[in-house]
């Protein structure tokens, strides 16, 4: 800045061009013909000063300013107005601003953290004598008037102009009678933060909002596969799933064996038929039961206009152990799977480790069976964040699970089969510890813990029937079918800040939260290979509005 404004170039070119060039010997008459227009010559040049400075008697040092204009806008928007709008524009007006800006631009192109360039244009009229010193630095205002100093190097690319050359001298003088105008302008760059469909989500950290789903997911599954043992164990006194099977109390045929999941299961209490290579045991001998199963799991969930898509995969084995007596059944269970959580789009990804403990009693008089469980689980959480980043965010923290159930269930005859309607309630807790990012170019977040329960209820029923395909070789296939209910549905969700905003201004990051309402479906096939080993394979499916979970397992089970 400090350019000669072309006002005062106007001047001196009016002046100069008054000016009486004559030809010939300087005599006389040609002296007073020059004496004549150089007082011209000062008189439009008085004339000059006195209208583009109006008001002044004098050639004393003054400054005022002649007009001054302003523009532009200073916005952060983000879809929803959410207090993560706050905390973007807290981290942008930070000493990290600019890394924060480079972030959002490196991970949604330049249109999601554009600039806005606020400009002050100050016009300036400077009245000599005075001098007026050269800085490099960005221009003051006082109550929108000029301080100083001027600035010579900042934008537009013309700059600096001609009399602000530093390598010449540090100062512009205007002599006595001179005027200068000078025009200066200060930038105030503002980033406008569009984040459309999903990017607000992921900037805010919402793949930890999937990994909540997911435990909460296998947590349920694990208990169920726990029910799912004991309503098969219908009390008995020996282990044999044959058909034609008689309660001694009340009469109720039972065709086929207590079904799914089957073949975890044993006859019902006493049979008007027996295969004659099966031994009865002793009166009031127990039977003890030990079972060991792999198990997977694929899910898929729809993205929403706030947040994208994922989906998780899950494998691991479970392995437990019972006793039946009479009435009673007794059994504990220990299982471990890892899961693989990746969010669409932005391919964001957390791995979950998980250890679960679980024991349930069943208490089953007759074709009844009255079940509960309590069970627990402790899982290592790992995760790769902002994936389209240069340096993604990390973060590792543990996280918690406790659970409680109960179940009802009745069998009936069913033609041929065995149809078995239940109704049963699980609860699960889930606490996720604090956690801080590392790396995130500016754009990680520090979390506090969060937590997270489920009330599901469920009614529905299964049916089963068994085949004889050889002597001594059994089939049992099952169907099954509920309708489950979350009473509670708790959003998914955590508060978080950026790392980079020097207020730490909190926000929350909220989720996609599955549909409250699910429908389970699911089918079984179980094998007797002899009167002590049983081969069981299960598959379900939970559908959940435009969501889908595919769990399968598989295994033995071997009773004495």
């Amino acid at each position: 800045m400090g350019a000669v404004s072309a006002q005062r170039g106007c001047i001196f070119f009016a002046a100069r061009s008054l000016q009486l060039r004559l030809p010939g010997a300087v005599d006389a008459g040609h002296i007073m013909r020059r004496w004549w227009a150089l007082a011209l010559r000062g008189l439009v040049v008085l004339a000059a000063a006195v209208l583009l400075a109006p008001g002044r008697a004098d050639a004393a040092s003054t400054t005022s300013t002649l007009s001054t204009t302003t523009s532009g806008t200073t916005t952060v928007v983000v879809p929803g107005n959410s207090p993560l709008a706050n905390a973007l524009s807290a981290a942008l007006a930070g000493p990290n601003g600019s890394l924060v800006a480079n972030a959002l631009t490196q991970a949604f192109g330049p249109g999601a953290a554009s600039q806005t360039v606020n400009t002050f244009v100050t016009t300036t009229e400077f009245v000599g004598p005075q001098t007026i010193p050269i800085g490099n630095g960005p221009g003051t205002f006082a109550n929108g008037v000029r301080v100083g100093p001027i600035n010579c190097n900042g934008p537009p690319t013309t700059w600096p102009a001609p009399n602000c050359n530093l390598a010449g001298y540090q100062q512009f003088v205007i002599p006595a009678g001179g005027i200068d105008f000078n025009t200066n302008v200060d930038y105030d760059i503002a980033t406008n933060v569009t984040l459309a469909g999903g990017g607000a989500g992921m900037i805010a950290g919402d793949l930890y909002t999937t990994i909540q789903t997911t435990i909460l997911d296998n947590e349920f599954i694990f208990i169920d596969s726990l029910f799912a043992r004991a309503r098969s164990a219908a009390s008995s006194s020996m282990p044999t799933p044959y058909a034609v099977m008689r309660f001694a109390d009340d009469g109720t045929r039972l065709d086929g064996d207590d079904g799914p999941a089957a073949m975890l299961g044993y006859a019902p209490r006493s049979l008007s038929a027996t295969p004659p290579f099966v031994k009865a045991p002793p009166p009031d001998t127990g039977i003890w039961s030990i079972w060991a199963k792999g198990e997977g799991a694929i899910a898929n969930f729809s993205g929403t206009a706030t947040n994208f898509g994922f989906g998780y995969r899950s494998a691991g084995s479970a392995f437990g152990v019972d006793y039946l007596k009479h009435d009673w059944l007794a059994g504990i269970a220990v299982a471990y799977d890892n899961a693989m959580v990746t969010q669409d789009v932005s391919g964001d990804n957390g791995s979950i480790g998980s250890l679960r403990l679980g024991g349930y009693a069943s208490y089953q008089p007759g074709p009844w069976s009255f079940t509960g469980v309590l069970g627990g689980g402790f899982h290592s959480v790992s995760a790769d964040r902002l994936m389209v980043l240069p340096t993604p965010a990390t973060a590792s923290y543990d996280a918690n699970t406790i659970d409680a159930g109960f179940e009802a269930a009745r069998r009936y005859a069913f033609g041929s089969g065995t149809i078995q309607p239940m109704a049963g309630l699980v609860y699960t807790g889930l606490h996720t510890d604090a956690f801080t990012e590392s790396g995130g170019s500016s754009l990680g977040i520090t979390s506090s813990s969060a937590d997270i329960d489920s009330l599901k209820g469920y009614v529905g029923a299964r049916a089963w029937t068994t085949y004889e395909v050889m002597p001594g070789f059994m089939v049992m296939p099952e169907l099954r079918a509920r309708l489950l209910y979350d009473f509670l549905n708790d959003p998914r969700a955590f508060t978080a800040a950026f790392l980079s905003d020097p207020t730490m201004t909190p926000f929350t990051v909220t989720g996609i939260t599955p549909d409250r309402t699910a429908a389970l479906l699911g089918a079984s096939l179980g094998a007797r290979l002899d009167q002590r080993w049983i081969a069981f394979v299960n598959y379900d499916a939970e559908i959940r509005g435009s969501s889908l979970a595919n769990f399968i397992s598989g295994g033995l089970k071997a009773s004495w």
